[in-house]
């Protein structure tokens, strides 16, 4: 998935739906840049599993488009 992202140019979130087969390999099914930001998505979850509050991830998502635009964020 983090190879996907990378090759593909994105720069914030995305999703990266992908299947893995008994032999191990991974197939990609579906790329998205713009994935659902509601706090009941895998994304949100995702990231309450690392610890973050949903407030936290809305305020990451801000602050690091303010700063890729060279704005100050408020």
């Amino acid at each position: 998935a983090r190879q996907a992202h990378l090759g593909l140019g994105f720069i914030g979130p995305s999703r990266i739906d992908f299947r893995v087969s008994a032999t191990g390999d991974a197939r990609i099914m579906e790329v998205t840049c713009k994935p659902h930001l509601t706090v009941h998505t895998s994304f949100a979850y995702s990231m309450a599993a690392m610890g973050h509050s949903y407030a936290d991830l809305l305020k990451f998502l801000v602050g690091s488009a303010a700063q890729r635009l060279g704005m100050r964020p408020m």
